[in-house]
């Protein structure tokens, strides 16, 4: 029996589908409409957490149909630990750029430096990205650090609109 304060990651078939990039963090994954079910639904179940931990009304991901451009975080922290989701981010595309909408890290792996070693990473594939507010008090300590929060195109409003 499950507790509501318990943390179950997913395990992720990494080897279904993805491709080398040298350029991308070790053990950092796409994930997009066209990823495994199995990667989309642990992106899911870490939004889940994400909802959870920070008092959402609603599931910032949903493995049906959403085509934000998410990222899952999966290695393995102990012996015998294969191929499990740590984290996930998910960024959506704006009318004028991107927009990074969430990100959870599992509390043992938030020390790690995994966000620190993907954000160079990030800001090349995405160019300068705003972060949706409301900012944890983790993520606004991070950007400080990175000098981001003085940088007017991480904290600029999006110009909000549908896309086709």
């Amino acid at each position: 029996m499950s507790s509501h304060y318990d943390i179950i990651m997913p395990r992720v078939p990494i080897d279904l589908y993805w491709e080398v990039d040298a350029a991308r963090p070790r053990g950092l994954l796409p994930v997009g409409l066209r990823s495994p079910l199995a990667a989309r639904k642990a992106v899911e179940r870490i939004a889940s957490y994400f909802r959870r931990e920070f008092a959402f009304d609603f599931l910032q991901y949903s493995a049906k149909g959403d085509d934000a451009s998410a990222f899952l975080w999966v290695g393995s922290r102990y012996i015998g630990e294969t191929n499990v989701a740590h984290g996930a981010a998910c960024f959506r595309r704006l009318v004028d750029g991107w927009m990074l909408s969430w990100v959870w890290l599992h509390p043992y792996m938030r020390d790690d430096g995994l966000l620190t070693k993907a954000w160079s990473y990030f800001e090349a594939k995405f160019g300068e990205f705003f972060v949706d507010p409301p900012l944890s008090p983790a993520m606004k300590s991070f950007l400080i650090k990175r000098n981001a929060l003085s940088h007017a195109p991480y904290l600029k409003p999006p110009q909000l609109a549908v896309l086709p």
